[in-house]
Formats: C-alpha cells, structure tokens, sequence
C-alpha cells in the first residue's frame, strides 16, 4: 500500500511517527526534520539508543598483559558486552526503520547505527561548500522576504515563521531585534502607519520585547480593524480569496522574489479572473482599501480588454477583401 492510499491519520503518523514508531524520511527537503524527530524519537524510547547513534558502537576489550585491546572473540563476552552490543543492534534497526526503501537500499552496506546516521548527514546535507551554499541562499531568501498583496496578516506570520526556521536549520542566527525590524519593513503598505508607531514604542523599549508579543500585538491590532468595519453601516464579510495566482505569488514571496515580481504576478492573475463572467454591479464596503483596490484592478483590465477586441474588430473589418 503507498502512502497516498493510506488515511490522513494514518498518513501522519507515518510522517511524524508515534512513540513505538519512528518517523519516516520522506526525502532531502524533510531531512531538517527528520532529524528532529527521530531524535526525539530515540530521546522518548530509549537514550540509549541515540547514545549508539552519536557516539558509535561499543566495542568489548580484553587485557592482555599491560595492554588493553579489543576482544574479537564473542565466546568471552562479559553479559554487560552482550548487553550493549544489543543496544547497537537494536539502535540500527529502528533507524533503518526510518528509511524508505530506496534508502534502505542505498545505505545498506553500512551496518553500524553511527556510521549509517553520518552517512545520511553527509548525503543530504552534503560537504561544507554546499552547506555554505545553502546558509547563502537561506540567507537572500530572509533578506527579499516581502508582503504579497491580498495576503491575510495570519498567512503573512505563517511565512514569516517558516522563514526563521529555515534561518535557525542554516545556522543564520538572527536577534531578537532583527527579526521584529524585518518582520514589520515585510508587511504591506497598509500597515504603514501601524508600523512606525509599533517601531517607536518596540524598538526604544528599554524591556526585553520578543517576536511574539509583535506578534499578538499585530493581532490585536487586525481584530480591532475588523471589529470597526463590522460596526460600518452596510457592511458585508469578505468574500474568500479567489485568485487562481495567489499560490504562486505567495510561493515567489516565499523563495525570495521582491515585492514588484509579485505585484506582477497578481495583476497577471487578477487579468485572468476578470475574463469570468461579472455581475454588473459591485459592493465595494466601505473603508475597506483592499476589496477597492481588487475592484479597480478588475475594471483597469475589463475595460483593456474591451478595447483590445474593439481594436481588433475594427481592424478586420477594414481590411480588404480579396
């Protein structure tokens, strides 16, 4: 049975692993992960076992006259030998466990729990040029981080997040200060004003201020707008995001494109979802500047569009015919 046919549930803890089954490496973008995990893993079951993962395997000696060498010979192993010994075989086993087949298959040669997990580090994370390679790029990513158009404040903070775990996983460490100046230069210019007075009151604050309370500060702030709209006469809920582009605009925010990239994008988008049949009139809510500007650039467009068939009728029709 693949995973795609298996339940969701059952297709998590195939993923994230519970606490009698360590969780699968699903390839070398999970590999940050993964490792998490399956130290966590380890951790729960048995120390011991991650202790014969990074440390390596015990090897049993014997004294033969002032020297202490290793004792080869299993007939003479002491039940505390025998003991640990088990505890590399069974620390292999579980690992191998983690593997998929393909994996299983690629590292099979190596039969010791330490050498298999410096294997597996070396093949997914690579040398130390790649893995400079990749801080780079982590690294540009964090620093093009920008706000999409149309993009909620919770989805904006979802990015936001997984960015700085990419930058912790890449050993780009970042300050406390650092991340809450970026995370309000990212955000839209609709928070414009928002922002530079939380930059005055955060940034001067003579106390320790986290990315969180920014966080849940930004928070209030958007559920004290929505409740003032509420309060507006005629006012009707947001319809959902309907842009068939929005994804792509928001994966190119994510892998670092600026902020003119994506407004391109979401005109591109937004062109598309204006050839839809519309109704002739629209609600625009008042004081809400993102449902009016949506409504201005669906008209820029309509209205592009129609003279672009206007043009080109009247230019086949005056056209000559043979």
């Amino acid at each position: 049975m693949s995973l795609n046919q298996l339940s969701p549930i059952a297709q998590a803890e195939h993923e994230t692993g519970t606490t009698t089954r360590p969780p699968k490496l699903k390839g070398a973008e999970d590999f940050g992960t993964w490792m998490t995990r399956i130290q966590s893993f380890f951790e729960y079951t048995d120390y011991n076992l991650w202790l014969s993962i990074t440390a390596g395997p015990h090897i049993p000696t014997i004294v033969r006259g002032d020297a202490v060498v290793a004792n080869n010979d299993a007939t003479t192993f002491t039940d505390e030998d025998k003991a640990l010994i088990q505890r590399d075989c069974r620390a292999h086993a579980a690992l191998t466990m983690a593997l998929s087949t393909d994996d299983c298959n690629m590292f099979e040669k190596y039969r010791i729990a330490n050498e298999l997990w410096l294997a597996l580090i070396e093949y997914y994370e690579g040398n130390e040029e790649l893995i400079e390679s990749k801080r780079i790029m982590v690294q540009k990513q964090y620093d093009l981080f920008c706000g999409i158009r149309g993009e909620s404040l919770s989805d904006h903070i979802s990015r936001f997040r997984n960015m700085m775990t990419k930058m912790k996983k890449a050993e780009n460490h970042i300050t406390n200060r650092a991340a809450i100046k970026k995370l309000l230069d990212s955000l839209t210019k609709e928070w414009s004003l928002k922002c530079m007075m939380i930059k005055r009151d955060f940034l001067s604050n003579p106390n320790p201020v986290t990315l969180t309370d920014l966080i849940n500060t930004l928070k209030d702030f958007e559920m004290d707008v929505n409740k003032r709209e509420m309060n507006t006469t005629g006012y009707t809920p947001k319809p959902a995001q309907t842009s068939a582009g929005l994804k792509n605009v928001s994966l190119l925010a994510s892998e670092g494109v600026s902020q003119q990239a994506s407004d391109t994008t979401y005109f591109n988008a937004s062109a598309s979802a204006s050839k839809a049949p519309r109704s002739s009139e629209k609600t625009v809510v008042l004081g809400d500047t993102q449902a009016k500007e949506n409504a201005e650039v669906e008209e820029q467009v309509h209205k592009a569009l129609m003279a672009k068939i206007s043009s080109d009728s009247l230019s086949s029709s005056s056209k000559p015919t043979e």
